[in-house]
């Protein structure tokens, strides 16, 4: 792929992510999704890119969520299921108590503090002890013991990358949404934010991807294509030996006949 012109494209002023120009650690952030998704379907990984655009709050790097919300945002973000009775107000400004009340006895988190530790990190948040165990297990690092390895640029871009064609993060993973060649409709990135986090501003992602996919268009983005069996060739049939001539067969018996008498 071109990816100047992959980069040209993202810095239009209207292309509807980052506008006229990028930071060095958005370049090195956005590279490393390339080097780590590269070959999967355009429309994949063009909804990776939107996906830790929108979770990095643009920075493309990685993060951790700090759980400091105000008592406003905490009703946005966080079902009323999940405060368990307690009140936003209660929560506001207490980031660990609201970790552990929101992630605690879920996703693994079943130790005292868990629900701090496994909070999200990352590209994309992954979040909770049972899907760090997964995405190490996927990735070959030890990310229950060392959490904050989910932090280091190449592993939380092959985390994410992972995350989206596996369906680590919610059981559902970019093939159940998206297409597997060509460009994606914004209804069907609609529906892939279930990859991450059910319908949670779902339009606003999908015109992320939109843009990250604009892009690969313009730097010629070509997905591996699967490998191609040979045909098999059948042997070339021996052609059957000739029948003798009747005549000759004929003229043989007389001759030994002949011998005989």
């Amino acid at each position: 792929m071109d990816r100047i012109a992959f980069f040209t494209s993202l810095r239009r002023r209207k292309s509807g992510v980052f506008g006229t120009s990028l930071s060095q650690d958005q370049v090195e952030g956005v590279e490393a999704i390339l080097d780590a998704g590269e070959g999967l379907p355009m429309s994949h990984l063009a909804y990776a890119l939107g996906t830790a655009f929108g979770e990095t709050g643009g920075r493309m790097q990685p993060i951790t969520e700090n759980m400091n919300y105000s008592a406003r945002r905490i009703p946005q973000v966080f079902s009323a299921r999940r405060l368990n009775g307690r009140s936003a107000a209660s929560l506001a400004g207490n980031p660990e108590r609201l970790a552990a009340v929101v992630y605690g006895g879920i996703l693994g988190n079943n130790t005292t503090g868990d629900g701090w530790t496994y909070r999200g990190h990352g590209l994309v948040q992954l979040t909770g002890k049972d899907n760090f165990r997964r995405m190490g297990d996927r990735v070959g690092v030890d990310l229950v013991r060392y959490p904050h390895l989910a932090l280091q640029m190449d592993i939380s871009a092959k985390a994410l990358i992972a995350g989206i064609r596996d369906g680590i993060y919610t059981g559902k993973s970019a093939s159940d949404y998206l297409p597997a060649t060509g460009r994606a409709t914004r209804a069907e990135y609609v529906q892939a934010r279930r990859i991450i986090n059910g319908t949670f501003e779902a339009d606003k992602y999908a015109g992320y991807a939109v843009a990250f996919e604009a892009a690969l268009i313009a730097g010629g983005y070509q997905a591996a294509q699967p490998a191609q069996t040979p045909p098999t060739t059948a042997p070339t049939p021996r052609p059957a030996a000739p029948a003798p001539a009747k005549g000759i067969m004929a003229a043989l018996a007389a001759f030994l006949r002949s011998l005989r008498g």
